[in-house]
């Protein structure tokens, strides 16, 4: 199971960016960094909403981020409480990823290399 830090980790791969840079970014040292993608501490609420804000342009959630469950509330819903206008932007956007699974693929799609990406879509059928 992916940990918090496994996603922080594969977040900030996904910007090839150091655990320097990525401290630099959200104000804090290489080393919290470190302790924070081996587990050995957790950030807090605070930090949670800056390592959010800093990711925006993917989508991410702090479900996402906590836990890497629900990556959209709504969908989380049962059925019986689902709207058209609650589940439908998340079932017809391409640009966004509609489960933490999907949003994951994603992330790692994106730290391959050019020719690794066009192989993997060429094995995948696209």
């Amino acid at each position: 199971m992916k940990t918090f830090g496994d996603r922080l980790r594969t977040l900030r791969e996904t910007r090839n960016w150091s655990q320097e840079q990525l401290g630099f970014e959200l104000g804090v040292t290489k080393a919290t960094i470190s302790k924070w993608e081996t587990g050995k501490v957790q950030p807090g609420l605070g930090t949670l909403l800056r390592i959010k804000e800093l990711f925006a342009d993917q989508s991410i959630s702090l479900d996402f981020l906590g836990d890497g469950q629900v990556l959209y509330p709504d969908l989380a819903l049962s059925p019986n409480h689902r709207t058209a206008e609650s589940v439908a932007p998340y079932h017809t956007d391409p640009a966004v990823a509609q489960s933490s699974d999907e949003l994951q693929l994603l992330l790692l799609f994106r730290t391959l290399p050019k020719k690794r990406q066009q192989g993997l879509l060429k094995l995948l059928g696209a």
